[in-house]
């Protein structure tokens, strides 16, 4: 039953890590979008993309299992990394502004703002509230 269970999870894993993956790889629009705003180009995007239809592949094959979840901590570290160097880079946003990047439009109240809603850089018109 553990077996089972584990097999279950790691199937999961595998399928939404692919998803994701595909997504970047086929230039889906909320993909370059996100990228895009965050000033890294299409480069990066198909590098993890990549690394990250590789790493859902290794995770279907059980002899390649481990190879696979090396990849997705190794990608994690990568992003984690990317993450931090940029938050230091763009010395300490409110959290309001670098939480735009993922929604597009925040609403006032949220932002604690009362007049209008915070917008991303790049943001598309039809996505503001």
């Amino acid at each position: 039953m553990k077996t089972i269970t584990i097999w279950g999870l790691q199937i999961s894993v595998a399928l939404v890590v692919l998803a994701f993956g595909i997504a970047k790889v086929s230039g889906a629009d909320i993909m370059v979008t996100l990228f895009d705003g965050l000033g890294f180009g299409s480069s990066l995007r198909l590098v993890i993309g990549t690394v990250e239809i590789v790493a859902g592949l290794c995770l279907l094959v059980p002899q390649a299992a481990v190879i696979g979840a090396a990849l997705l901590v190794c990608l994690s570290f990568g992003v984690m990394g990317i993450t931090v160097a940029q938050m230091a880079h763009s010395q300490a946003r409110p959290a309001a502004t670098t939480a735009s990047f993922v929604t597009p439009g925040i609403h006032p109240a949220i932002a604690g703002k009362a007049s209008a809603p915070v917008r991303s850089v790049g943001a598309r018109p039809e996505w503001s509230i």
